[in-house]
């Protein structure tokens, strides 16, 4: 995959493009096989203390489809309009 942005002419940018990458040979890109995680049996928790401390963080997590799921796209949509949203009144 190859990124480009600015100011730039797309048929002048393809020929560089072209010109500069075009002899690769394609090839199907190689899917990494990850490790499933076994279903959880009980909650995790992990709690730490500092004295002095000035800011509080709590982080919530959960399992979800795989990173090559067809639902990984809209669920992040989801969770994006979920966390962003203006609260109502």
């Amino acid at each position: 995959m190859v990124v480009v942005e600015g100011d730039i002419k797309a048929s002048e940018t393809l020929n560089v493009l072209e010109t500069v990458i075009g002899g690769y040979p394609r090839r199907a890109a190689i899917m990494p096989t990850l490790p499933t995680e076994p279903a959880p049996t009980s909650v995790r928790r992990r709690v730490m203390e500092q004295e002095g401390l000035q800011r509080a963080y709590l982080l919530m997590g959960f399992r979800t489809v795989n990173l090559f799921s067809p639902d990984m796209y809209p669920l992040d949509l989801a969770s994006y309009i979920l966390s962003t949203a203006p609260p109502r009144d």
